[in-house]
């Protein structure tokens, strides 16, 4: 399955929460997985985050980590058409839904 669309935590975690019944954990991660995920991204969004002087973010440790989790993205932005391509959003979102029905 994974192999001819994509194994990206963040695109079957969020396309998988799209889906009902969710498919099993061989296809979609764990629903605890994908929540951990989600409270990550909201670091991103906070003020203290964002505004962090560069001096400052540079050597703290949960900046560096947090940003360091953007790496996915910047390292594989193909990954990012699954969710930005309607058309391959549609395929996956299908495959998943005959995949949550059939199982």
């Amino acid at each position: 399955f994974k192999s001819n669309y994509t194994s990206n935590l963040l695109v079957l975690c969020k396309l998988c929460g799209k889906v009902s019944p969710r498919p099993p954990g061989s296809i979609c991660p764990p629903q605890p997985l994908c929540d951990c995920r989600a409270n990550i991204v909201e670091i991103f969004q906070t003020l203290v985050y964002m505004n962090c002087e560069p001096e400052s973010a540079y050597h703290d440790k949960w900046h560096v980590w947090t940003t360091s989790y953007l790496e996915c993205w910047i390292k594989n932005p193909e990954h990012a058409t699954w969710l930005t391509d309607p058309q391959k959003e549609r395929r996956l979102l299908d495959r998943l839904q005959n995949y949550s029905i059939s199982s």
